[in-house]
């Protein structure tokens, strides 16, 4: 199992739109699976993807019963904290959540974000612990 934690700011550069926080594959058992957690994820547009999840065959509507790919505490901002979540099907950043599949995650409206907020965030990622 590997897990990522990142800052990750997406916007429009040079005519390309970056529109999902992960692009993941679901994995066949949760001994491959890779994980998601602790991220800050920040998307430029409403209903941008947070998740694009995709396995070889099809891929039933996710559910934490058939997910193995490890997610959770992750802070989402978007505009009107509005996301989509692909796996399998299409679903609101709500309907994700609710599904249980991603504990702890948040869906933050991104208005509240400043110039000085983002790179604060950043900076949280880079600070060494005070023990180091």
């Amino acid at each position: 199992t590997h897990t990522h934690t990142h800052t990750l700011t997406h916007s429009r550069a040079h005519g390309i739109t970056l529109c999902s926080c992960l692009g993941g594959l679901n994995q066949i058992n949760d001994y491959y699976a890779d994980g998601y957690a602790n991220n800050t994820c920040i998307l430029a547009n409403a209903g941008d993807n947070y998740l694009a999840i995709s396995q070889p065959g099809q891929l039933a509507p996710c559910t934490p019963a058939n997910l193995h790919l490890l997610t959770g505490g992750n802070t989402i901002y978007a505009p009107n904290a509005s996301v989509t979540v692909r796996c399998g099907t299409t679903m609101t950043g709500e309907e994700w959540l609710a599904s249980g599949a991603d504990k702890g995650t948040v869906i933050k409206d991104s208005a509240q974000l400043s110039s000085d907020k983002i790179v604060a965030i950043g900076m949280s990622y880079l600070a060494m612990p005070e023990n180091a």
